[in-house]
């Protein structure tokens, strides 16, 4: 695991202040957080996760499994904190979240076993981020994600050289999944 991080080479002060932008930007321009604290430290974790998960696929085309697990945990800890006194909520919430986790990561194992470029991590990454925003987020943040590779896919199949160029997905996850949070009020 340190390996990956000495690869990486990441300078954390740079992790830490897209953290704090992120976090003041929802706290100040997001009004559909009003009352629900665990759901907003919930959606900052992830953007923390993501942003580390877009520099490892990003710089050494992998996506570390760590990296998933933590961000499952994470959601886990607060879906069960924003349920607490209310078990009726509690069991709404833990099917809604896993449902649309299974259903992101579903659309994208069939991109995984068609062959279609789609890493098994990809796929980690985005169960991970169904079940912690689930929906409609999640639909908006594939969505956005994806627009944003086509852009990016169609500039680098268009400019010179670059027909057999990898894209990593992690990136454009990080970039949906801000357009989704901001877009979806």
């Amino acid at each position: 695991m340190r390996q990956y991080y000495r690869d990486l080479k990441v300078n954390l002060w740079f992790v830490a202040i897209a953290i704090l932008l992120l976090a003041s930007g929802l706290c100040f321009a997001l009004p559909g957080y009003n009352g629900h604290i665990f759901r907003l430290i919930n959606t900052i974790a992830l953007f923390a996760v993501l942003l580390l998960m877009a520099l490892f696929d990003y710089k050494l085309c992998i996506i570390p499994n760590h990296l998933v697990v933590i961000s499952i945990v994470l959601s886990t800890v607060f879906i069960l904190l924003e349920g607490i006194g209310n078990p009726h909520i509690l069991s709404k919430l833990w099917f809604y979240y896993f449902v649309m986790g299974s259903s992101c990561a579903l659309f994208f194992a069939l991109g995984w076993l068609l062959n279609f470029g789609i890493g098994a991590g990809d796929v980690k990454m985005y169960f991970a981020i169904g079940y912690a925003v689930g929906f409609p987020v999640a639909i908006y943040a594939v969505f956005y994600s994806l627009l944003a590779a086509l852009c990016c896919g169609l500039v680098l199949l268009f400019s010179k050289g670059a027909s057999k160029a990898k894209l990593p997905l992690a990136p454009f996850a990080l970039i949906g999944f801000v357009a989704a949070l901001f877009f979806q009020f």
